[in-house]
């Protein structure tokens, strides 16, 4: 069943909801409700739709509200809201004082957002998280897509009035949307209230623009569980924190099973990811600017398992809590353009090169580079002058060892980058091993 919006006042669209919430209670089903091509003036927030999908053929809603709240509500008391949704809606609002909101949706089920608008400084106003774009509180199946939201914060998971559990976000995605969000605020894109659960959300091809990043879970009000993160196809940039991280789940004593983040790009003016309170977290072709000098992941010993691959990032960024974690295992990760992959297992880092041997390095001055050059280094021939091994400290991090084995004779030196001589016409064995800050003598064995 189609109803049509009789005009473009505030009168008009309430006459209409009343209408198509009795023809949808008729109809034992959700009905459209058409709202014509045009700008409707709106003043204020609106009766809440039932299980009624709201069309727009066009529409513009300017919305200059005289008290806080949402300009459309979704909610059907006690009861729950079935098959609706908010189609191709475009909104503005002049006012920058009210904390407002475009669509909030209470206890919804199949409830579809698609082409939800608002441009360049639209949504502006209130205290606390600021004016919302889409608020949503609670249920099973909602789906937002092909949004385009400027907003103080444009997407908030929060509590259900109804439920008494704190699932709040069940089966929920966000698709094919850009989120920027309004100067002067850090909120991130998608935020969720404390005390939120989640049972399986996917953000998919989304962009956040400024403020402080893609997505937040910090729930300190329940010791549930939340499952099922995915984040795919995914961007932040010109964030206005640059301490804030692209995705910040750091919910204590809240447990986080299965956070996956795949072809993620972050914003090189802020940091990467934050991980607390995760059992199993799978990071897979994770861009964080090689100019970035910010933190890339940032864990502790709450985090059981990471794996991953194809990390790229600068020399300069940097890692919190790696160590900790119990089970690691990352592939294919690189510091910058130019630089050969290298493998993290738990708390070693295997670089190329690792365990292998080189061929002869001849009567000849060599630099090593950790990541270019073998691990056990040969010098088989007769050295005709004195000769130095030069250690670089380009990409060394602790624990890596450099092996050194002299074979060839000679009257002359061999020099292992200051720390340590071979002797002339000696053959012997040394090994140095970096620290942190230097490279030290951890060995010398005459052969």
């Amino acid at each position: 069943m189609k109803l049509l919006v009789p005009g473009f006042t505030q009168n008009d669209m309430v006459l209409a909801i009343k209408n198509a919430n009795a023809a949808a209670l008729a109809a034992g089903s959700a009905v459209d409700l058409i709202m014509p091509h045009g700008t409707h003036y709106w003043t204020g927030p609106l009766p809440p739709l039932h299980n009624v999908r709201l069309i727009s053929l066009g529409g513009h809603v300017n919305y200059s509200p005289t008290v806080d709240g949402p300009a459309l509500e979704w909610s059907n008391g006690t009861g729950q809201v079935y098959g609706a949704g908010c189609f191709n809606v475009h909104f503005y609002s002049p006012d920058t004082t009210r904390q407002k909101t475009m669509i909030k949706i209470v206890d919804a089920t199949d409830f579809v957002v698609n082409r939800l608008r608002a441009y360049e400084k639209a949504w502006r106003g209130g205290a606390g998280f600021g004016s919302i774009g889409i608020h949503t509180c609670g249920r099973e199946t909602v789906r937002v897509r092909d949004s385009h939201l400027y907003a103080d914060q444009p997407v908030l998971y929060d509590m259900n009035p109804n439920f008494g559990g704190n699932v709040a976000a069940d089966l929920f995605v966000l698709l094919d949307s850009v989120f920027v969000m309004t100067s002067g605020r850090n909120n991130k894109a998608v935020d969720c209230a404390d005390g939120v659960i989640i049972q399986s959300l996917a953000i998919r091809h989304c962009a956040a623009v400024r403020g402080g990043g893609l997505f937040r879970l910090a729930n300190t009000a329940v010791s549930g569980i939340s499952m099922g993160l995915e984040f795919d196809n995914c961007r932040t940039e010109q964030s206005h924190d640059p301490a804030s991280y692209a995705i910040d789940i750091a919910s204590r004593p809240h447990v986080v099973h299965k956070v996956t983040v795949r072809n993620m790009i972050c914003d090189p003016t802020a940091n990467g990811l934050k991980l607390r309170n995760v059992t199993d977290a799978e990071l897979d072709s994770i861009d964080y600017n090689e100019a970035a000098k910010g933190v890339f992941l940032n864990v502790d010993a709450t985090v059981n398992s990471i794996s991953g691959r194809d990390w790229t990032h600068g020399a300069a960024t940097s890692f919190v809590g790696l160590d900790q974690v119990a089970a690691l295992d990352v592939r294919n990760e690189t510091w910058g353009e130019g630089t050969k992959p290298f493998h993290r297992l738990n708390k070693r880092i295997i670089r190329p090169g690792a365990g292998e041997i080189s061929a002869d390095r001849g009567d000849a001055n060599v630099t090593l580079v950790v990541g270019r050059d073998a691990e056990t280094q040969r010098f088989a021939t007769a050295l005709t002058a004195k000769r130095i091994v030069s250690l670089s400290t380009k990409d060394a991090t602790m624990g890596d060892t450099w092996r050194i084995v002299r074979t060839g004779l000679g009257g002359f030196s061999l020099d292992i980058g200051g720390i340590k001589t071979i002797p002339a016409a000696t053959a012997a064995t040394v090994t140095v091993q970096y620290d942190g800050s230097a490279w030290r003598l951890v060995g010398y064995q005459p052969l």
